[in-house]
C-alpha cells in the first residue's frame, strides 16, 4: 500500500472550527491545553482567516465565522495530564460545566465542558 502524503504537522483527519472571536479561542486553547499556534493567516479585516493550533501531536484548524461561513462549533475528546486542573481552569476561563470530574469504570478520570465559543470538550486522564 502506498503511503499517503500529508503536510508536516498535519494528521489525516483534523477538526476545523468556524467560530466567533477566533483569536480568543486560540488563546483559550493555548491557556487550557498548553496549545501552540503554528499558523495564523489574517484577512483584510485583521480577523483570523486560518489558524492551526497544536495540542500535543494533534492539530485543530480554525477560522473566524462570517456571514458567508457561520459558526460551526465542534466536539473534541482530549487526553490531558490532569482532568481536574484542566476542567477547573476551563471553568475559570468562562466555560460551562457539562460533567464534573469523576472516576470512570474504564480506569480513567473524565469531565466535560462547553467553552465560551460553543465548542464541547470531553477530557480524560488515564489512572
Amino acid at each position: 500500500m502506498r503511503r499517503m502524503k500529508l503536510i508536516a504537522g498535519h494528521q489525516q483527519v483534523m477538526p476545523y472550527l468556524l467560530t466567533p472571536r477566533a483569536d480568543a479561542l486560540v488563546e483559550f486553547i493555548k491557556k487550557i491545553f498548553r496549545g501552540q499556534e503554528m499558523v495564523r493567516i489574517l484577512n483584510t479585516d485583521k480577523k483570523i482567516q486560518h489558524s492551526e493550533v497544536k495540542i500535543g501531536d494533534c492539530t485543530i484548524l480554525l477560522a473566524e465565522a462570517t456571514e458567508a461561513g457561520p459558526s460551526i462549533p465542534g466536539c473534541m475528546y482530549v487526553y490531558v495530564t490532569d482532568t481536574d486542573k484542566t476542567y477547573y481552569d476551563a471553568l475559570d476561563a468562562g466555560s460551562e460545566s457539562l460533567m464534573s470530574p469523576l472516576d470512570e469504570d474504564d480506569n480513567t478520570r473524565s469531565a466535560g465542558f462547553r467553552d465560551p465559543f460553543g465548542n464541547t470538550w470531553w477530557i480524560t486522564t488515564l489512572a
